[in-house]
């Protein structure tokens, strides 16, 4: 059931919030130049680097991912079947509005860094996370 809620959570709030910057265009500061809200279309993939094909490589990263996790299934820790989940989550939801608008709508701006979303944030996160598990695991 906790997974249900982490997927609705997450789904609802970025399909929430890119809708959001669509139809009002932010743009403001949070906090100066470091944070800021501000509406780009990404028609790259992560931080807006050009990939030609990357309608056709995502789904089938995201494809692999999900076989991975349903052999794995029992075998996975909690930690990690959340982290895949939300990882395929992130990464669906973002294929899903490049394949229906063209561009995935990016509205988080890091001064020197990049523009992002919230599946963006979702899919990092857990990526993070699960790699500094399997290294601490490793060291054991």
């Amino acid at each position: 059931m906790r997974y249900i809620i982490l997927l609705f959570f997450v789904i609802l709030t970025d399909i929430l919030s890119k809708y959001w910057v669509n139809i009002s265009n932010p743009e403001f500061s949070v906090i100066g130049n470091i944070l800021r809200i501000t509406h780009v279309k990404n028609t790259g993939i992560a931080f807006g680097t050009p990939l030609p094909g990357i309608s056709f490589i995502i789904p089938l990263i995201l494809l692999g991912i999900g076989v991975f996790i349903w052999k794995s299934w029992n075998k996975i820790s909690e930690v990690e079947k959340t982290g895949y989940l939300m990882i395929i989550t992130g990464g669906l939801l973002n294929a899903l509005e490049r394949t229906i608008f063209g561009s995935v709508t990016d509205f988080i701006s890091v001064q020197y860094f990049s523009v992002f979303n919230v599946a963006d944030i979702t899919i990092t996160g857990w990526v993070i996370l699960l790699f500094w598990k399997f290294l601490f695991e490793r060291k054991k």
